[in-house]
C-alpha cells in the first residue's frame, strides 16, 4: 500500500504565503519530490479570497475591505469570492498528479469522488452531510462546504472550506452578492443558505482533520504519514510570495 502525506495544520502564515505554499506543493508533487499531499490550514485574520478569473471591483466592496483591514488575495482556482474567517472554519487542499490515474478526467466526476472522501470522513463523526453537485457539501439542506479545482501541467489541486460557524454578516459586508442570486435560490436571507457544523454538534478543527484523513484513507485505500513541508517547498513558497502579494496579481482582472 502506498503512503501519502498529510501536512500538519497551519495558521500563522498570511494569505499570500498560504497560496504561494499551495503552488510550491503542486510543483513538488509534479516533480515527484513530494507524494500526493493532503494539507490543512486556517486563517489568523479576516480575509477574502478571489477566484482566479474574478474582477475584484465587481466582486468585493473594496472600501469596506480597506476600512476594516481585510486581506484580499487571489487563489489559483476558479469560482466565486469567499470570506475567510479566523474563528469559524477550517480549510483543506489535496494535490496529486493526474497520471496517478486515481482522479477522473471528467471534472464533475472528480468533484463527486473528492467531495465524497470529505463526506465519508464527516459522516464518520456523526454529520449526515450530502454532496450537492457540482462542488458543494450540505448539512440538512444548507451549505457547509464549497470546493474548487484547477489542473495544470499534470497536477490537480482540489481545495475547500468547512464551516464550523456561519458568519453571514461579514460575508455580506465584504462580498457583493446580488439580490437576484438569492432570489434564484428562493431565499431572502443568507442564513437560509449556509450553516456551520457546530450549529448541530460541537467539533474541533483537529477532529475534522482526522476525519478527513480517514475519509481519504477509506476512499483511496491509502496510508497517510503526518509530515511538514520540505525545505525546498518552503524555499520556493518564499520565492513565489511576492507574486501573490503584488497588486498586479491581485487586481489583474
Amino acid at each position: 500500500m502506498d503512503e501519502w502525506r498529510a501536512l500538519a495544520h497551519e495558521q500563522t502564515a498570511d494569505s499570500y504565503l498560504k497560496m504561494a505554499t499551495e503552488e510550491a506543493i503542486m510543483n513538488a508533487v509534479r516533480n515527484r519530490t513530494s507524494p500526493p499531499t493532503l494539507r490543512f490550514y486556517s486563517w489568523n485574520r479576516p480575509a477574502v479570497s478571489l477566484g482566479y478569473f474574478q474582477n475584484a471591483e465587481r466582486e468585493l466592496d473594496l472600501a469596506a475591505c480597506e476600512r476594516d483591514g481585510i486581506e484580499i488575495f487571489r487563489r489559483l482556482t476558479g469560482g466565486g469570492a469567499v470570506y475567510k474567517s479566523p474563528h469559524s472554519e477550517t480549510n483543506y487542499s489535496f494535490i496529486i498528479r493526474e497520471d496517478e490515474g486515481l482522479i477522473p478526467k471528467d471534472v464533475e466526476a472528480s468533484y463527486t469522488l473528492l467531495c465524497g472522501a470529505i463526506i465519508t470522513g464527516l459522516r464518520s463523526i456523526g454529520f449526515p452531510v450530502e454532496h450537492k453537485p457540482i462542488n458543494d457539501i450540505t448539512l440538512f439542506g444548507k451549505k457547509i462546504s464549497g470546493n474548487a479545482q484547477t489542473r495544470k501541467d499534470n497536477v490537480i489541486l482540489h481545495h475547500g472550506t468547512i464551516l464550523l460557524h456561519a458568519e453571514t454578516t461579514p460575508m455580506f459586508t465584504y462580498l457583493r452578492i446580488p439580490a437576484e442570486k438569492l432570489r434564484a435560490k428562493h431565499v431572502t436571507q443568507a442564513e437560509e443558505l449556509v450553516t456551520g457544523l457546530c450549529t448541530y454538534k460541537t467539533v474541533t478543527q483537529e477532529h475534522i482533520h482526522h476525519a478527513i484523513i480517514e475519509g481519504f484513507r477509506t476512499t483511496f485505500r491509502i496510508r497517510f504519514s503526518t509530515s511538514t513541508l520540505t525545505a525546498q517547498e518552503e524555499k520556493e513558497a518564499q520565492e513565489l510570495y511576492p507574486r501573490y502579494r503584488s497588486t498586479e496579481f491581485i487586481f489583474w482582472k
